[in-house]
């Protein structure tokens, strides 16, 4: 059996070994998937093209045996081919016979659904994303770990009459599935049955199935492994970006089937071969069983001495097992007083760890390395030490506050009185700017109205001699006698109160009013002023009046609760800093790894006793445990002996029964080894005989091909359809 289903897988993966070659043809025939052909001849074309692939190197040729023919030779020659097309969940859509097509039936005819007529495998192909299952119309474009798992289904039998009843055979399939993946989109491609080539851009993917085998060998627990190497599903796995499928091509043939042997009369003498073998140990194993029956009766003659020599040991075990108890008394004791040593040494450098004992001086002693008592005893020592010298902190801290509170009073100060100064020099200087600033005014004042005089005049003389503005003013006569009438008019009551008039109210315009501030500003901001302006401001400060404001200002914020409680927060924080500065300073840090040091010796030097005594009390559990066993085996001899006497009678109808043994059942083996193989060697031709009886799929058409094909399409799934 074993060597025939190995031939089965053989020729499975050889013709998967050819079908690598193919992926590629199909890869480009999927990347035309969405142009749908509608012409029978191309459609088939097309798939019969796919399948064969491109021509199978010279070196593979041999190990497929022939399982796919060349690019000269298409399968639909020499083989009934029926093309089945499915949608992406393998349903079938339409199914094509070769038969048909070859005898140039009517396309109409070629292409008929064969709803009605059963195909013998059934396909299902189910999806899963990320471990959920998934349609695949809405697979298109997602991301992820993809699975994809095709099922076959054998529903092609015949009913054979098998150690006198009726049984199903089905037909025996090799399904090959076949497809192509882009690099760009997959990655980490794997296949359950099968194989996956890379050729740099795409992953071919071919894998086998061979339904219906393993209802027809019905194999037992015993050839479980062998059951195991029959599949009847492929799984695909790949992890994919933007998914994309171009669609899946199956082969089913049940050709390889019809060529298979079974070795019958090799195997039964193989068998019986090695039937003669148990026969030949058989005899050894009698032949052993007499030397055994004397060898017991030499043990039983030596037992009386052990029995002699047991007692000896008992007593000289009884001896120590009497110490015992004082031996692990005294161990105890000097561990306990190591412990009350340790634990004053401890007490002596300010820790308290309480009572150390045996059990828990481990714990205790651990527990201050891990919780740093070492550590957080100096930091307390430490911040001690701080916190004494608190108030000599706080007065050098309330010296600094006061010095800071003086100066910035004295600033403040200073600034009022700088503003004071500058304002009256502002007011001294604001005169002479308003009267600079005002003769400006009034001689843009007076020459606008020197101006509107001018055209008065001029209007009038036009007018008068009845000619234009621009003759009068051409006229050298008429133009000195309106001058002289402009000076005339502007040196009137009049037309002084005019400009006196809108003088003052340009003056009292805020642009004006700006423009002075703007002047007395700079002059403010020129060296000379700004010299004047400190020099008063520093007189001013050394007066008495100046100084005794100074004075009480000062004393009145320091006397205030924020000042008081500023200094407070100061000197916590100096506390603080200081604090922190001399935990974390190298001195201390020495301290501290001495401290933890002189705990891990101490822990060591106890756990060095500790060894000790545990051997001490593992030593004295031993030599009672010794004494209590020798005891009893001691009492037990007696019984021992009596049972090396009924061994020896039992050895002696041991011969007996192995030669009744051989008799009945060595002897008898033989006849129902070569009844079980003869058995199974039926069943297995009956398979092929069933394998080769399926030469057709439309038998009505009445042409019979060397074999029949089944080629399946499984639709694609694609990015945005």
């Amino acid at each position: 059996m074993k060597n025939n289903t190995k031939k089965i897988i053989a020729a499975a993966l050889a013709l998967t070994v050819a079908l690598g070659g193919s992926c590629y043809a199909f890869a480009s025939q999927a990347k035309n998937e969405d142009k749908k052909n509608t012409d029978s001849t191309e459609t088939v074309s097309e798939l019969t093209e796919a399948v064969s692939g491109p021509e199978v190197p010279a070196e593979e040729e041999n190990s497929i045996e022939d399982a796919v023919k060349t690019e000269d030779e298409k399968i639909v020659s020499d083989d009934e081919v029926v093309y089945v097309f499915t949608d992406a969940n393998g349903q079938v859509s339409k199914v094509m016979d070769s038969i048909l097509i070859e005898n140039d039936k009517e396309t109409e005819e070629a292409e008929k659904a064969e709803s009605a007529k059963d195909l013998p495998v059934t396909i299902k192909v189910s999806y899963s994303l990320d471990g959920k299952a998934i349609a695949p119309e809405e697979l298109a474009g997602k991301s992820g770990h993809l699975s994809i798992d095709v099922t076959f289904t054998d529903n092609a039998y015949e009913v054979r009459e098998m150690n006198g009843k009726n049984e199903k055979i089905y037909v025996p399939f090799i399904a090959s599935t076949v497809m192509v993946l882009d690099s760009e989109k997959y990655s980490n491609v794997t296949v359950s049955n099968g194989r996956v080539v890379f050729d740099g851009a795409r992953y071919a993917v071919a894998g086998i199935a061979l339904p219906g085998l393993k209802e027809d060998l019905q194999l037992d627990a015993e050839l479980e492994k062998e059951k195991d190497k029959i599949p009847e599903s492929v799984k695909i796995e790949a992890d994919v970006e933007d998914c994309e499928i171009s669609g899946m091509y199956m082969l089913l043939s049940n050709s390889v089937f019809s060529d298979l042997s079974v070795d019958t009369d090799e195997k039964l003498e193989e068998l019986r071969d090695d039937l003669g073998k148990i026969d030949d140990a058989m005899e050894a194993l009698m032949n052993g069983s007499d030397e055994l029956y004397n060898g017991l009766d030499k043990l039983l003659t030596g037992s009386n001495t052990f029995s002699d020599g047991f007692t000896q040991l008992t007593d000289g075990l009884d001896t120590l097992a009497s110490n015992s108890d004082a031996l692990t008394s005294g161990a105890a004791q000097v561990f306990n007083s190591l412990l009350q040593t340790a634990q004053a040494q401890l007490a002596e450098s300010g820790i308290d760890v309480g009572t150390l004992t045996i059990d828990n001086y481990g714990t205790v002693l651990a527990g201050l390395i891990n919780d740093g008592y070492v550590r957080n005893m100096a930091y307390a020592k430490v911040e001690q030490s701080v916190r004494e010298n608190t108030s000599t902190i706080n007065e050098a801290v309330t010296a600094a506050v006061y010095s800071q509170v003086e100066s910035g009073v004295e600033a403040a100060v200073r600034q009022q009185v700088t503003e004071g100064v500058k304002e009256k020099v502002a007011e001294s200087i604001r005169p002479q700017v308003e009267a600079a600033v005002r003769a400006q005014v009034e001689a843009q004042v007076k020459g606008t109205v020197e101006e509107r005089v001018k055209e008065a005049v001029v209007a009038a003389v036009a007018e008068q001699y009845r000619i234009t503005a621009e003759e009068v003013l051409a006229d050298e006569t008429m133009s000195a006698a309106v001058n002289d009438q402009v000076k005339e008019k502007m040196s009137s009551d009049e037309i002084q109160t005019t400009i006196a008039s809108n003088t003052d109210a340009q003056m009292s315009s805020d642009d004006v009013k700006n423009l002075i501030e703007s002047k007395v500003n700079e002059q403010l901001a020129t060296e000379n002023v700004q010299k004047i302006i400190t020099q008063n401001t520093d007189e001013q400060m050394n007066t008495d009046d100046i100084k005794s404001i100074i004075d009480a200002k000062t004393t009145e914020k320091e006397s205030s609760a924020e000042i008081s409680e500023l200094i407070d927060q100061k000197t916590e924080e100096t506390v603080l800093s200081k604090i922190s500065e001399y935990q974390n300073s190298d001195e201390v840090n020495a301290q501290i790894s001495e401290g933890d040091r002189k705990i891990l010796n101490l822990i060591a030097s106890l756990d060095g006793y500790a060894q000790f005594y545990n051997g001490v009390i593992k030593y004295t559990q031993g030599v009672n445990e010794a004494d209590t066993g020798a005891n009893k085996l001691k009492n037990a001899m007696p019984e021992l002996i009596e049972g090396i006497k009924a061994l020896k009678e039992g050895s002696g109808k041991l011969s007996d029964g192995l030669k009744e043994f051989n008799d009945e059942g060595i002897v008898k083996l033989n006849d129902i080894v070569d009844d079980t193989l003869e058995g199974f060697v039926e069943r297995f031709d009956a398979v092929k005989e069933v394998a080769a009886d399926y030469t057709s799929y439309d038998a009505e058409s009445g042409i019979s091909k060397n074999s029949v094909k089944f080629i399946y399409k499984i639709d694609s799934v694609k990015s945005g359809r």
